[in-house]
């Protein structure tokens, strides 16, 4: 909710002592918004003598929309917060050429995005939050830990395999 998302940034600004930018879609920017963009923050940070990191809080519902503009900001450590939405395990898609050769490409959902953002080359650790256990499925934890730590279990069905005796 926006309100709790509010509070995240007040909590935050308050701990790092300095500015925190809120990413928002386009239509939800307001001209009262201290900074347009991710760009602006960083600039105005650089200027700035705040003794802070950057940081940037982005609500999951709005990941796919930030997802270039994160990229370009490049985080060395990302905290998930409501992980357990992450828990979709199938990010691509598989299919054959003319051939009969396999193409794989990228699903445009949640997890997918979120995957981007992890294995970016930046970021150097990851935190994943929640109070919400996530179902008794082993592609969920493993879904969810993937984005964590990137590749830290394997392919989803080799996990499988090793913890599950999946076959």
């Amino acid at each position: 909710p926006v309100a709790a998302t509010y509070t995240w940034v007040e909590e935050t600004a308050a701990v790092i002592n300095g500015p925190v930018f809120l990413w928002k879609p386009v239509s939800r920017r307001r001209k009262r918004d201290r900074f347009g963009n991710i760009a602006e923050y960083l600039e105005a940070h650089k200027a700035g003598a705040w003794t802070c990191a950057p940081t940037v809080i982005v609500g999951l519902e709005n990941i796919q929309g930030a997802l270039l503009d994160l990229l370009a900001y490049a985080p060395k450590v990302i905290a998930w917060d409501e992980v357990h939405e992450l828990v979709d395990h199938s990010r691509w898609t598989y299919d054959e050429d003319e051939e009969g050769n396999p193409v794989y490409a990228k699903k445009e959902n949640l997890s997918a995005t979120a995957m981007d953002l992890a294995r970016s080359p930046n970021v150097r650790a990851a935190l994943g939050l929640t109070a919400t256990a996530i179902p008794d499925r082993v592609r969920g934890l493993w879904a969810a830990w993937d984005i964590i730590e990137p590749g830290g279990l394997g392919g989803y069905w080799n996990f499988a395999k090793r913890y599950t005796g999946a076959y």
